[in-house]
Parts: structure tokens; C-alpha cells; sequence
């Protein structure tokens, strides 16, 4: 391989025509489970670039990527999935999404492919609470269960668990009390 080829990953961008196709879902694994998320919701999938860590963040934030001239942040779901670190070295690719407020991304072990999918719905919206609120319903797909991820409330979730560690860090440390009998 040369330079060029080393410093700027390929990237998997799914077509118009792809992307229009109603009830697309892009199937993928991450530790070893298996999820989906609408292809529409998907901007592209690429190999995993350099991460730089952010000192004093929650684990959930596994870096920022520079990629296409544009700083992302790159989220591992590992712990959110209960995968905890076993799941964190298998991450080969990542998901690529368009937000509100920029682009962000997710690792993930690979892409399975881009499938029709029959999904039976989940009626429970909680707002992304905890993981079982991404969960916006499910489907098998080659004799495997398929969670079915909501994009924007798997940003939510995420976001509020930065957000719960960033202000616990900034919260004032007390003093323990002591356990010297002359100062109690």
C-alpha cells in the first residue's frame, strides 16, 4: 500500500438509489450483537481512523476523528450494550450520522449488509433514558435477533451520559470526615 492509501481510509458511501429505497436498514455488529439502524439515517460507513482520546470524558466518548476535513465524534457503545471492554477491540468500521448539530459517528465490529427488514415496532418511547429506550423495535435476520436502533435517541443517550460526567466532575469535592477522635 502506499502513503495515500494508509493516511485516508476508504470509504463505503451508500447511493441515492440505495438510500431511497423505503425500509432499508443497514445491518451491523457490534460486540458481537447484532443492530440495525435506517439506511436513511446513515451519512457513510468507514474503517476505523485514528481516534484522538479527550483527557477526563466518559468512557462512551471514544475520541474525536478527523475525517473529510471535519472533527467527529466517536462514540463506544460497548459499555451501553454491556460488552464492557471485551467488546472494544473488534471495532473494524464505523457508522457515520448527520446530527443536528454536526456529524458523529459509532464503532462497530462490521457491517452485515443493506436490508429490507421486517421490523415488529417497540411502543415504549422513553426518550433515551437507558439503552432499552434506543430500541425502537425488532427483527431477525439470518437466524439472528436484531435490535433496531433510533439514531437520535441513541445520540440523546449519549449525549446525557457526557453531560452526567462532565457535571459530576465539575461538582465541588467535600472532605471526608475525620476519623481522628481528637478533631470528631
Amino acid at each position: 500500500r502506499n502513503r495515500a492509501e494508509t493516511l485516508s481510509p476508504q470509504v463505503t458511501t451508500m447511493n441515492e438509489n440505495q438510500l431511497n429505497q423505503a425500509g432499508k436498514y443497514c445491518v451491523f455488529q457490534c460486540c458481537g450483537e447484532t443492530f440495525a439502524i435506517s439506511a436513511l439515517a446513515i451519512r457513510n460507513v468507514t474503517p476505523v481512523p485514528e481516534l484522538s482520546p479527550i483527557p477526563l470524558t466518559d468512557r462512551a466518548l471514544a475520541g474525536l476523528a478527523y475525517l473529510h476535513n471535519e472533527f467527529l465524534p466517536v462514540f463506544d457503545l460497548s459499555d451501553f450494550i454491556g460488552a464492557g471492554s471485551k467488546g472494544r477491540n473488534n471495532a473494524q468500521q464505523m457508522l457515520i450520522f448527520n446530527g443536528d448539530e454536526g456529524a458523529w459517528g459509532i464503532l462497530i465490529d462490521q457491517v452485515l449488509g443493506l436490508e429490507s427488514l421486517e421490523i415488529s415496532f417497540s411502543g415504549r418511547r422513553d426518550h433515551a433514558k437507558d439503552w432499552a429506550s434506543v430500541n425502537g423495535g425488532s427483527a431477525t435476520f439470518r437466524e439472528h435477533f436484531v435490535s433496531v436502533i433510533q439514531p437520535n435517541d441513541l445520540l440523546s443517550l449519549v449525549a446525557g451520559q457526557l453531560r452526567g460526567h462532565w457535571q459530576a466532575m465539575n461538582e465541588p469535592v467535600t472532605a471526608a470526615p475525620s476519623l481522628d477522635p481528637q478533631t470528631a
